[in-house]
């Protein structure tokens, strides 16, 4: 498992999320603990050929 908690958490199923959508790539969804009314954090499907996940404002 990667030390990345996205990835490692999510990607797993050991914390569920709302899903926005998802593809073979990415995976978007809304934050558990949103900081602004519409939070959504999109990780790469791959998380091992990345670095840290990317949360979009």
């Amino acid at each position: 498992m990667t030390e990345d908690y996205y990835c490692g958490e999510v990607l797993s199923g050991n914390t569920p999320v709302n899903k926005v959508v998802e593809t073979d790539n990415v995976l978007p969804y809304y934050h558990t603990r949103p900081f602004w009314p519409v939070h959504i954090v999109v990780i790469p499907k791959s998380c091992s050929r990345w670095k840290n996940a990317i949360t979009i404002y």
